[in-house]
């Protein structure tokens, strides 16, 4: 059994032979990190997430990395960072130079193409 999250029934992955997808399923479905890391742990399948994720369970032994030898490939929406702030006709200033901030920074990227 794999576990994976919400709406993301392949798996994107890269190793040295190039990219392939795989089609993974399970009884467990969530787009909490926290839930998946508990069935995890539970033995209940695989999961995908990110390293920062299960940083603390890795180090504990609670958790065995696997497919050591593969890379994630992203989608862009994946990638993508989204700045949420309630419609105004002003921003604040420190909104809006940290939004300023964000596109500046990541412009020309898969995050802001």
């Amino acid at each position: 059994m794999r576990l994976w999250r919400a709406g993301r029934g392949i798996w994107r992955l890269r190793d040295s032979a190039g990219d392939c997808e795989v089609a993974v399923s399970g009884s467990v479905v969530s787009n909490n990190a926290d839930t998946l890391v508990s069935a995890a742990i539970g033995g209940l399948g695989l999961v995908l997430l990110a390293s920062w994720q299960v940083a603390d369970e890795l180090a504990q032994g609670r958790l065995v990395p696997m497919l050591t030898d593969y890379e994630v490939r992203p989608s862009a929406a994946e990638l993508a960072i989204y700045a949420v702030y309630p419609a105004a006709r002003h921003l604040s200033s420190k909104v809006r130079v940290f939004i300023d901030f964000l596109a500046e920074r990541y412009r020309g990227s898969r995050v802001f193409p």
